[in-house]
């Protein structure tokens, strides 16, 4: 049986996935977050999907199970504009974004697989309006969100 690892599985995405996955059979699914929504957790425990309730540093455990993970976990209380960053916020973005990658690198099987997801806000400092972006495009990150979204590929890359 496949181990499927979801961090970050109670956000909108995460969830969703969730939903999705958990139609495939012989599939074990795994969910964990930081924060704990009991509507979600209650809808994992009717589907018989494990949660647990521990933040990105304490799943060491987990990820080494996983034959797949699809990594999920950031803040997502971020800023939107650069006059709402404060030094704080970006540490604590970026420690959570690039620290936290770096972490279910060290940790995953050397066979497992990652899946990273990314936004629109990788290329925010692009300054003319671009159509039919993708991944083989250039990002543009300014704000610490889509900075360490970008570095945390990186990482898995190199």
């Amino acid at each position: 049986m496949k181990t499927i690892l979801i961090t970050g599985g109670l956000g909108y995405i995460g969830h969703s996935l969730t939903k999705f996955l958990s139609t495939m059979t012989k599939t074990r699914i795994i969910v964990t977050d930081s924060n704990f929504l009991p509507d979600r957790v209650a809808w994992l425990r009717r589907h018989n999907i494990e949660f647990h309730h521990k933040n990105i540093f304490e799943i060491s455990d987990l990820v080494k199970q996983a034959d797949s993970i699809y990594h999920l976990a950031g803040v997502t209380a971020v800023p939107q504009v650069a006059s709402q960053a404060t030094p704080e916020k970006d540490s604590e973005i970026k420690r959570v974004g690039i620290d936290g990658t770096q972490a279910i690198l060290a940790y995953m099987k050397s066979d497992a697989k990652i899946i990273f997801t990314s936004t629109h806000v990788v290329f925010e400092g692009i300054k003319d309006v671009t159509r039919g972006l993708n991944e083989a495009d250039a990002p543009y990150p300014v704000l610490a969100y889509s900075y360490s979204l970008h570095i945390s590929i990186m990482l898995h890359h190199q």
